[in-house]
């Protein structure tokens, strides 16, 4: 069977670079400290993440309620094209999408892709 190009980075790069690559692509926050993200594939430790506190928890509760409260009145045809557009965002990263949960769970790259084929 032939590996593809990520399994093959996999091989060659170090895990913490690629995380972190994914990690600086999508602008997501990657905490100094906080909980531990670490690969099973050899314990590293790929990042941090911080959990939500009480304080700001009621805060996105709120705002998550507003949000609902907006939508359920959108009209219906404009929700599908927002929800088809949402698909098609997640279908074009399926790639970094597959790899992170390669790196954070060690699920073989393959499988991980396979969940986006839908």
């Amino acid at each position: 069977m032939n590996k593809n190009k990520f399994e093959t980075d996999m091989e060659l790069k170090d895990y913490k670079v690629q995380f972190n690559t994914l990690v600086d692509k999508y602008k997501l926050n990657n905490a100094q400290s906080g909980t531990a993200v670490s690969t099973p594939m050899n314990g590293e430790v790929l990042g941090h993440f911080t959990e939500e506190h009480n304080d700001t928890l009621q805060q996105h509760v709120d705002l998550s309620k507003e949000a609902f409260a907006k939508w359920k009145v959108y009209p219906a045809p404009k929700r599908g094209e927002m929800m088809r557009q949402f698909g098609n965002a997640i279908r074009e990263a399926k790639e970094d999408l597959s790899k992170m949960i390669t790196l954070e769970n060690g699920k073989v790259f393959k499988k991980a892709w396979e969940r986006y084929k839908r």
